[in-house]
């Protein structure tokens, strides 16, 4: 595995410190995904930027989280679904579904397992979504161009649980109490295992 520094607002590359320092002012410190990714501004700028754009999307903001969730579970990112657990948690969405959702396990409310079941087989199978997945999605109540809404939610998150991958991005302390090594036994993916 390469070796990766954690960029400070001082050690990172000019391009990539005013986002470090937004970032650091909006959660109180840099995760360490974003640190590393300092090393390219670009990849920095893009990551926040799209989350920033998947924010003023059409998807309510607990849709948002169940998106990205979904996307770390599928790409079986400890660190992924950590830190999105953690800020799921203080984006008051509901403690049940980030358990369901970090346990790979199927929503409670049929429009929210719709949009779960989307974004997962999105991952799953690279974007071939099948009809009858796609008509459920449509059928819960969501529109077409929410489709564009979700493809968003996972490039968000494919691109941070990519840079874990190859990274191994170490767990930051704030993100410890949802650490995670994959489902709790009995829960099976859909598809496959994590």
């Amino acid at each position: 595995m390469l070796k990766f520094s954690l960029h400070s607002k001082e050690t990172a590359p000019e391009g990539s410190q005013e986002t470090l320092a937004i970032v650091e002012e909006r959660f109180g410190f840099i995760p360490n995904v974003l640190a590393q990714m300092a090393a390219e501004p670009a990849a920095l700028n893009a990551n926040v930027q799209l989350l920033g754009l998947l924010d003023s999307s059409t998807l309510e903001l607990e849709e948002q989280w169940i998106v990205l969730l979904t996307a770390a579970y599928e790409n079986s990112s400890g660190y992924c679904v950590a830190a999105n657990s953690t800020v799921a948690s203080f984006a008051k969405v509901r403690p049940e579904i980030i358990n369901d959702l970090r346990d790979g396990k199927p929503l409670s409310e049929p429009k929210l397992e719709a949009l779960r079941a989307f974004a997962a087989e999105m991952v799953r199978e690279r974007g071939r979504v099948s009809a009858a997945t796609t008509g459920r999605f449509l059928a819960a109540g969501y529109s077409p161009s929410q489709v564009f809404a979700v493809i968003l939610g996972v490039a968000t998150e494919t691109m941070a649980s990519y840079a874990d991958r190859v990274a191994g991005v170490p767990m930051d302390e704030q993100f410890s109490p949802f650490a995670w090594s994959g489902p709790k036994s009995g829960a099976a993916r859909q598809g496959g295992e994590a």
